[in-house]
């Protein structure tokens, strides 16, 4: 009985991300009516906020001697997980997530260099796990290196 829950779930899944990237993954904001205030951010303060979390995730890679991630690509990194890439349909992120078909992968970044994270995602059982994961085909090479350098920093 547990194995005809868990292949449901799985098709249950496998439908939620068919439909996720068939629509997009989100719904575009609805317009603001008449009677709503629309405040606008200046861009300059975002750049601004942008620049002083990069200066300092790179001040922090400096010192480590690794290398410079911006936060903004982690950011994006973050995105793929979430959306698109839709990892968090089968991985928890420590605490985030419903199911947890595949490993959590909270601290992956304690066990995996970015390097290694892209060869994973590539191809899945080549670095000798034990993986029933498809590859992430649906990426291009900039867009695994962003989710590589996201999951890298989980430690």
């Amino acid at each position: 009985m547990k194995k005809l829950q868990l292949i449901g779930l799985t098709g249950i899944l496998g439908l939620s991300m068919v439909a996720l990237t068939a629509c997009g993954g989100s719904t575009p904001a609805p317009a603001p009516q008449e009677d709503e205030e629309v405040i606008e951010v200046p861009v300059e303060d975002e750049a601004a906020e942008e620049t002083a979390e990069d200066e300092a995730v790179e001040e922090e890679a400096s010192e480590e001697g690794a290398t410079q991630i911006s936060a903004a690509d982690l950011e994006k990194g973050k995105a793929l997980y979430m959306g698109r890439a839709a990892c968090i349909a089968c991985h928890k992120l420590g605490d985030e997530g419903l199911v947890e078909i595949g490993p959590n992968l909270g601290d992956i970044g304690a066990k995996f260099n970015s390097e290694e994270l892209v060869q994973i995602l590539v191809d899945p059982s080549g670095m000798g796990l034990d993986a029933s994961m498809p590859p992430a085909p649906m990426l291009n090479d900039e867009e695994k290196q962003q989710l590589a350098d996201f999951l890298a920093s989980l430690k």
